[in-house]
């Protein structure tokens, strides 16, 4: 039985992949037809980032809590847009970080990828898609789902399906909030935490200094977070 779940898993995995890979084919072909009334905007490149860092206690379940955070975000030719973070662990314990990758589908739909990076370039890729969530001014939301992971040598990730969200809002008096978050939902045992953070900052020209709660996911069947608040400061470029 656990073996037919598993093949059931497998096969809904495969078809949402190809899926997702037909409608990017699809997309595509509409865009090289409107490739010359889009060219201009299509070549506008943008980057943008902060540099962070975090300082809190000791976590329980021995997440890091303190450390160097860059974050960076780039739009390119073709509605591409590349994203993510890297951070620097304290005491010589390595480092993480995670590139995204976003290919416009639609207005609100795009294909994406997770590239991970643990102590190594590439450790990890995820596949999925993503939706921007219609939201009122100066708030922003956007849903994921990554049924699919590889392994740098291409194995498949068992039990590893990500469901993730980011909310945003600009807010008065100079201030904005975030808040991110995954569940593993092909987790052993069934959907588990896995990461996250909500953060309050107040802006002071291209520095922002505030709270960040990081929620760190706590094992099997935990789908309740770790909190560990932390002080932040950011800097802008």
């Amino acid at each position: 039985m656990k073996i037919q779940r598993k093949n059931i898993r497998s096969t809904l995995r495969s078809l949402v992949v190809a899926g997702l890979m037909g409608l990017s084919g699809l997309t595509g072909l509409v865009q090289t037809a409107d490739a010359q009334t889009n060219a201009q905007a299509r070549t506008e490149i943008k980057t943008s980032g902060n540099l962070a860092y975090f300082v809190a206690k000791t976590s329980k379940v021995n997440a890091p809590t303190t450390y160097a955070e860059i974050n960076h975000c780039t739009t390119l030719p073709y509605s591409t847009k590349v994203s993510g973070f890297l951070d620097f662990y304290r005491d010589q314990n390595g480092y993480f970080g995670k590139t995204i990758v976003e290919k416009s589908l639609t207005d609100n739909l795009s294909l994406r990828s997770h590239v991970m990076h643990l102590n190594e370039p590439l450790s990890q890729i995820g596949i999925g898609a993503s939706y921007v969530v219609p939201t009122p001014k100066s708030t922003f939301a956007k849903v994921n789902y990554l049924p699919l992971f590889v392994d740098s040598k291409g194995n498949q990730v068992d039990n590893k399906s990500i469901v993730g969200y980011f909310v945003s809002a600009d807010l008065p008096w100079n201030m904005s909030a975030f808040s991110c978050g995954e569940i593993n939902v092909d987790s052993k045992g069934g959907p588990a935490w896995s990461y996250g953070e909500t953060e309050l900052v107040k802006k002071f020209g291209r520095i922002s200094v505030g709270v960040n709660l990081q929620l760190n996911g706590k094992g099997a069947k935990e789908i309740v977070p770790e909190f560990v608040p932390r002080a932040v400061i950011r800097g802008s470029f």
